[in-house]
């Protein structure tokens, strides 16, 4: 799951339901610009790697999902720019 915390300004992930291997809460100080926060997502069989605000941040995590895991949701409680 990857999270931004509008309150302390941190991007968050986490891998807890990530299939198997090690899980894990990992999180980077990053501040919106202009309201907005910019993400660039890669994901393959078994990493994420993430961009913020055009590279400011970079984050990346081993993941090992399951056969059964074939898709990718995105949600938000604002405005979102695809």
């Amino acid at each position: 799951m990857l999270t931004y915390d509008v309150l302390n300004q941190e991007f968050i992930i986490n891998r807890d339901h990530s299939g198997k291997g090690p899980g894990g809460i990992r999180k980077a100080p990053i501040s919106l610009k202009n309201n907005m926060l910019a993400l660039r997502i890669f994901i393959d069989r078994s990493s994420v790697e993430i961009f913020l605000q055009e590279g400011e941040k970079v984050m990346s995590a081993r993941i090992y999902p399951n056969e059964n895991s074939t898709g990718v949701q995105l949600f938000t409680d604002h405005k979102t720019i695809i």
